[in-house]
């Protein structure tokens, strides 16, 4: 139980702690296949430093203290090393006009596939199912993550990029904390504190020529259910950038993207919540298209900056209510049971997939009589929560 040693991510207020049943570190071309990591003191499987071409294949990570797999990248292999210090994100800029990598001393080209994640994190709250930070091209795909306390899929830093979320279950995720997803991401690259630190999307024409100095490649999230009672299901959080976020279904909770540049957000279903959008910068690029939207609030907007040029187009929101028509058409005569079993035909927006998750695995419950906002209390499938009442 933790005999290795706590530290911070990089450019995190989150920790881990560095021992694990498996460690791999700077190794290559190993697999692993219809294995089970049950009843763990930490993490259960650990990528660090050089190491690439790790499979993981029809696995199991059940009951374990900390991470399902941790993928951790030496800091050095960044050339900007902030940092969280205290309440204050602290950027040195260090080799402004470098991109990319220092060196190779992250992980690369890791495979996550058809795997069940749960019961994870019983003693270490700042965990995952899969956490990510400094790696490069990391697939998660057709795997169930449920019960457990913060995100089912974590990407810290967007050093280094290329990575693939497709055709994932998360749901009965976030049940200690609240204010993040069931995916989550953090970005925190080197242009997120400069000037001085804020989080409201401040001083976007200064930070826009660094957004992608730490990115290899862009993120794809693609194809997953994510299912939850409130705060947010695919969460861009503190400058997130350079995602492509398409076909997937979000209920109960929604798609938010907060400062950060560059994201797509195309072809995706949202019911019983609205869309997030947070802190937008100053000319951002986003483009925001071809969604539905089932809640009575289509979108909801905090702090939009000045010159932020967010395309809204070809969107359709289904309430009683009158869409906001600059960026959502109004439906009257779908349903939300539609949506779920894709009996729709609309302009530019296509149904959805039908499977996600590990083949085999049982599907949740889905009750969409359960509202994301404005519940006093809410009763999920194996615990009962009391959302916070910030009026107290």
């Amino acid at each position: 139980m933790y005999k290795g040693k706590w530290a911070r991510y990089l450019r995190s207020d989150w920790a881990y702690n560095d021992c694990a049943c498996v460690n791999i570190c700077n190794s290559s071309n190993i697999s692993f296949e219809s294995c089970g990591f049950n009843q763990l003191g930490n993490n259960a499987v650990l990528i660090r430093n050089d190491s690439g071409n790790i499979r993981i294949d029809n696995c199991d990570f059940q009951n374990c203290f900390s991470n399902g797999v941790l993928i951790l990248g030496d800091k050095g292999s960044t050339y900007c090393t902030s940092s969280w210090e205290n309440d204050n994100h602290i950027s040195y800029m260090e080799s402004p006009d470098k991109t990319g990598a220092r060196n190779s001393m992250y992980p690369k080209n890791i495979i996550i596939n058809n795997c069940l994640f749960e019961w994870l994190g019983l003693t270490d709250l700042q965990s995952a199912g899969v956490c990510i930070s400094l790696a490069h091209k990391v697939t998660v795909s057709n795997s169930t993550f449920r019960h457990l306390p913060r995100a089912g899929i974590n990407v810290a830093e967007n050093a280094f990029g290329g990575h693939r979320i497709v055709n994932n279950d998360l749901w009965d995720c976030v049940r200690e904390t609240g204010d993040h997803g069931l995916f989550n991401s953090w970005g925190r690259d080197r242009f997120w504190s400069l000037k001085k630190f804020n989080t409201t999307g401040k001083y976007g024409k200064t930070k826009k020529p660094y957004a992608f100095a730490d990115m290899l490649d862009r993120n794809q999230i693609v194809s997953n259910r994510v299912i939850g009672n409130g705060s947010f299901g695919i969460d861009l959080d503190d400058g997130s950038s350079g995602y492509d976020i398409k076909n997937n279904l979000c209920i109960g909770v929604s798609i938010k993207l907060r400062e950060g540049f560059q994201r797509t957000v195309e072809n995706n279903v949202i019911i019983n919540a609205p869309l997030d959008y947070h802190c937008a910068y100053y000319k951002n690029d986003d483009m925001i298209r071809s969604n539905i939207v089932c809640n009575n609030i289509a979108i909801k907007k905090i702090m939009i900056n000045k010159g932020s040029n967010t395309l809204f187009q070809n969107n359709y929101h289904i309430s009683e209510k009158r869409a906001d028509t600059s960026r959502f058409k109004s439906v009257t005569s779908l349903t939300k049971e539609n949506l779920l079993s894709g009996e729709y035909t609309l302009p530019d927006v296509k149904p959805l997939s039908k499977t996600y998750g590990k083949n085999g695995v049982e599907p949740p419950i889905i009750d969409l009589n359960l509202k994301a906002h404005n519940a006093k209390k809410i009763v999920s499938l194996f615990y009962t929560i009391s959302t916070v009442d910030d009026s107290i």
